[in-house]
């Protein structure tokens, strides 16, 4: 899971990894099993192993029981390791996501949002960003790389595309309308998933 706290001008005030490993026996002769993990070398990282995998064998990079006697269950998914990394540098972020509105005329705004791909070796998919928009207000949409869709009854401008890797690490929505301040279109909202 990912969590991130990003401010109006891009600044990072919280990124929060979590995750965690389940390991699950698919036979009787598989539940002594020894499971070795690498490990990144100074990424951040903090990992707990589960009470019941013995520490000797995890400071080693191996999942193991500490219980020799015990043994894991057959098709049933046992929680082993769990990891989480806290971090408030910007070039942690998988995306970087830029939102510039511009005074077009007089109640009228140019909004300009881009994405760019941090890392050209992950792969993004379903990644939607979520913009606000003045209550009954109608985007005139200039510009964009991908889909976009005007969520009428929840007054937002939905941005999504399905892919985003290194031949597509960047790419803009751009539209005008209607408003009296920019601080409508704050905060945005922005979900993707990654295998990687």
């Amino acid at each position: 899971k990912l969590n991130i706290v990003v401010v109006r001008d891009g600044t990072v005030r919280k990124m929060q990894v979590n995750g965690a490993l389940s390991l699950t026996c698919n036979s009787e002769g598989a539940q002594r099993l020894h499971a070795a993990v690498a490990l990144p070398d100074d990424s951040g990282f903090q990992f707990q192993p589960h009470p019941n995998v013995s520490k000797p064998a995890w400071k080693s990079g191996v999942l193991t029981l500490k219980d020799t006697s015990r043994t894991f269950p057959v098709g049933t998914p046992v929680s082993v390791l769990r990891w989480r990394m806290l971090s408030r540098e910007d070039s942690s972020l998988p995306i970087a996501l830029n939102v510039w509105p511009d005074v077009l005329d007089d109640g009228v705004f140019t909004v300009t949002v881009d994405y760019t791909l941090q890392n050209p070796k992950l792969t993004v998919s379903d990644f939607t960003v979520r913009i606000p928009l003045p209550p009954g207000a109608t985007p005139a949409v200039n510009n964009c790389d991908g889909v976009q869709k005007h969520l009428v009854r929840e007054d937002v401008l939905e941005w999504s595309q399905p892919i985003i890797d290194a031949s597509s690490k960047e790419g803009t929505l751009e539209f005008e309308v209607e408003c009296d301040d920019d601080a409508v279109f704050f905060p945005v909202e922005v979900s993707f998933m990654s295998q990687q």
